[in-house]
C-alpha cells in the first residue's frame, strides 16, 4: 500500500474495507490546525491517518476520538493528515 505522501509500506488495516450502501471521502490537511481539529471535532466516527512529513513518511492509522492526535500541537506542522470517513451511499 502507499501512503498519502507516496511511500511503499505495509499497513495493518483496522478500517473496515468495506461498509454496505456507503462511499470513502478522503480530505487532507497541511498546516492547518484549526480546520484540522474542526474536521475532527465534526466527524467523530471518521479515521485520521497521521503521516510524518521527514523522509521515512511513517503513517499511523488512528480513530478521530484518537487523544494522541488531538492534545498534543502543533498538529499539521510535522504531519500530514489524511481525514477519512463514510458517507452513505444516494440510492
Amino acid at each position: 500500500m502507499t501512503c498519502l505522501g507516496g511511500h511503499r509500506q505495509p499497513v495493518a488495516c483496522s478500517v473496515p474495507c468495506q461498509r454496505e450502501n456507503s462511499v470513502v471521502s478522503i480530505e487532507e490537511f497541511r498546516d492547518t490546525d484549526a480546520d484540522y481539529l474542526a474536521w475532527v471535532e465534526a466527524h467523530r466516527a471518521g479515521y485520521v491517518v497521521n503521516i510524518a512529513r521527514h523522509e521515512r513518511g511513517d503513517a499511523r492509522l488512528h480513530r478521530a476520538t484518537c487523544q494522541t492526535i488531538t492534545s498534543r500541537p502543533p498538529f499539521t506542522g510535522p504531519y500530514i493528515k489524511g481525514l477519512l470517513r463514510h458517507n452513505r451511499r444516494a440510492e
